[in-house]
């Protein structure tokens, strides 16, 4: 089912509207908007998320699976939005913390283990515990974070021994890495892993205040990000999505923004504001984008997932509406041009540097009597 975008106008003053996210490019103009396209949908028994910390996208099966801490429940809904299942009381989940869905259609997750700790678990289809003998690459694993690449492994992230490990879909462990040695013994506050198409896996760290990237094999390859609430810089990175451009969608819990960078790590805009309303973030901490350009965004305030389509305004709303918006060649601009639903206009690449964050009227709206916002 696809749901339908309307437009509202919005008084000024209320501060409600979000400007979609400014993006630098190289060649002709372009404009690219990260538009507000709704929320998840409650269970048949119209209950929300209480506590969704985590989001992952299945690409084969075209669901996002949320991880819901305060229920103790993973939930399965279409890209779209819509409600599909949600394991029960026959899962005896403990303490969920991230999970995702396999090419069979099983869920693999991170849990606590009555006998040892936190470790990796699975369930079959039906939500019930599968057999799954997972090999420990220290006696005290303690992983938090998971994803399922392309090939089937298990990579997971172990923040409070900085440990980096893939197993095969089986439980074998392939290889296990120590994450950013040099940064000594603080705690990193590694996030939710990310794979490009060419394998190279992103992990944010909170603490360095930015991404590391690692090779397939999960050897350190870069890292980008600088501390700070400008645009461009990050504070408190929590999670990264791959986008299927190969943009990556970084997102920072305390600027409340999703962060937007080419795959060279160049950083192209960025799109959010602090807030509970529609399209807005409040602490947000959970990221995962689909395969035709969706961006969901999790929190655990209010129990809300939020989704967003990013297109090129060029190619028009309404193909973005229908379902149809893809990401394209970002690399596409040497001027930036930004639309406030109802305010058009266009600026250069250093007149975008020059906006503030500090929480005012953006780009100096307070003196139009409306503006539009499409939700």
């Amino acid at each position: 089912m696809e749901r339908k975008l309307s437009v509202k106008t919005v008084v000024t003053g209320s501060l409600l509207v979000l400007i979609p996210a400014l993006f630098n490019a190289t060649d002709a103009t372009a404009a690219w908007v990260m538009d507000y396209a709704g929320a998840l949908s409650p269970d048949y028994h119209d209950r929300p998320c209480g506590r969704p910390v985590a989001v992952s996208y299945a690409d084969g099966d075209d669901v996002l699976c949320v991880t819901d801490a305060a229920a103790r429940s993973l939930r399965v809904y279409t890209a779209d939005g819509i409600y599909t299942f949600a394991t029960d009381a026959l899962a005896a989940l403990s303490q969920p913390l991230d999970a995702a869905i396999d090419a069979e259609g099983r869920f693999v997750f991170t849990d606590m283990d009555a006998g040892r700790g936190r470790t990796l678990r699975r369930l079959d289809l039906r939500g019930e515990p599968d057999a799954f003998d997972v090999a420990l690459p220290a006696d005290d694993w303690f992983p938090e974070h998971l994803l399922i690449t392309r090939d089937g492994g298990l990579v997971t992230v172990d923040n409070t021994h900085r440990l980096l490990c893939k197993h095969d879909a089986a439980g074998a462990l392939l290889w296990s890495r120590t994450l950013a040695p040099e940064a000594g013994d603080r705690d990193l506050g590694l996030g939710r892993p990310a794979e490009a198409a060419d394998g190279r896996l992103y992990i944010t760290s909170a603490s360095l205040h930015g991404v590391l990237v690692q090779d397939a094999e999960g050897r350190p390859l870069d890292s980008f990000g600088r501390f700070g609430s400008a645009r461009g810089r990050m504070v408190l990175p929590v999670g990264v999505a791959v986008a299927p451009n190969g943009a990556l969608l970084v997102l920072d819990r305390l600027r409340h923004v999703v962060l937007l960078f080419d795959a060279e790590h160049v950083f192209l805009g960025e799109y959010g504001s602090l807030g509970t309303h529609p399209g807005q973030f409040y602490h947000p901490s959970s990221i995962a984008a689909t395969a035709d350009g969706r961006v969901i965004v999790a929190q655990s305030f209010a129990g809300r997932v939020q989704i967003y389509r990013l297109y090129d305004s060029q190619a028009g709303a309404a193909r973005a509406a229908a379902g149809e918006g893809r990401l394209a060649d970002l690399n596409s601009a040497s001027s930036v041009n930004f639309e406030a639903r109802g305010l058009n206009r266009s600026a250069s690449v250093a007149d975008a540097s020059r906006v503030s964050n500090d929480g005012g009227a953006p780009w100096g709206l307070s003196g139009f009597e409306s503006i539009t916002m499409r939700y």
